[in-house]
C-alpha cells in the first residue's frame, strides 16, 4: 500500500491501536504531550505554559523533559511514533523488509483491538481541537498481539517504508523522540 504524507508544518508519524484514538480526550496529557512535542524549536505560545524559570532554560532542555511520557508510552508500545520536518512523504506499508535505508526505527506496537490506525500528528491535532472526526491516513486490521513496526527512511527520495510484523523481540528502546529526516 502507497501513500502520501502530507506534512504542511513539523509534525510526526503515530500509528496507534484504534481503541487508544476512541480514548484520547481534549486536555489529556497526550494532547498536551504531543502539542509540545511537535513544537521543536520552541516557536509557539505553548512556551509561556512553562514557569519563568523554564523559559530562562534552552527550549531542547524543557522539550526533552516535557516530551519524556511520549517516549515511555513509545518504549511500552502504546503507539509507535516520530518526527517529521514539513514536506511530503511517500509511505509504503509492507509486510516485510525490502531494503535498507539511510536510518531504520524500530517500535513496538501492542493491538488490542483487531486494527490499527496512521494519522498525520499536526493535522490530527487541528481537527481533534475543532472537534472533527480524526483523519486517518489509513487503518489496518491485525489479529491482537505485539508487532515490530518498523521504518526505513530513504531520505533523499522522502520515502518512509513501514513493516509491520509479529515481535520477533523487545525493540531497542529510545531516549528522545527522532527526527529522521535530520
Amino acid at each position: 500500500m502507497s501513500l502520501i504524507l502530507e506534512c504542511y508544518e513539523t509534525s510526526g508519524l503515530l500509528i496507534a491501536d484504534m481503541q487508544f484514538f476512541a480514548g484520547w480526550e481534549i486536555g489529556d496529557y497526550f494532547t498536551y504531550d504531543l502539542n509540545v512535542a511537535l513544537d521543536i524549536e520552541g516557536d509557539s505560545e505553548i512556551i509561556f505554559d512553562f514557569s519563568e524559570a523554564d523559559q530562562a532554560k534552552p527550549w531542547s532542555v524543557v522539550w526533552q523533559r516535557e516530551t519524556k511520557r511520549l517516549v515511555d508510552s513509545v518504549n511500552k508500545g502504546e503507539y509507535s511514533f516520530f518526527l517529521l520536518p514539513t514536506g511530503d512523504y511517500n509511505l509504503d506499508i509492507t509486510s516485510q523488509i525490502s531494503r535498507q535505508g539511510d536510518a531504520q526505527i524500530t517500535h513496538n506496537l501492542r493491538v488490542v483491538s483487531g486494527e490499527i490506525g496512521f494519522i498525520e500528528a499536526a493535522g490530527a491535532l487541528e481537527t481533534f481541537y475543532s472537534r472533527e472526526p480524526i483523519p486517518f491516513i489509513y487503518k489496518k486490521p491485525l489479529p491482537n498481539g505485539i508487532y515490530s513496526v518498523t521504518y526505513n527512511i530513504f531520505r533523499d527520495t522522502k520515502n518512509i517504508e513501514v513493516t509491520i510484523q509479529p515481535v520477533a523481540g523487545q525493540a531497542k528502546l529510545i531516549d528522545s523522540l527522532q527526527n529522521p529526516f535530520q
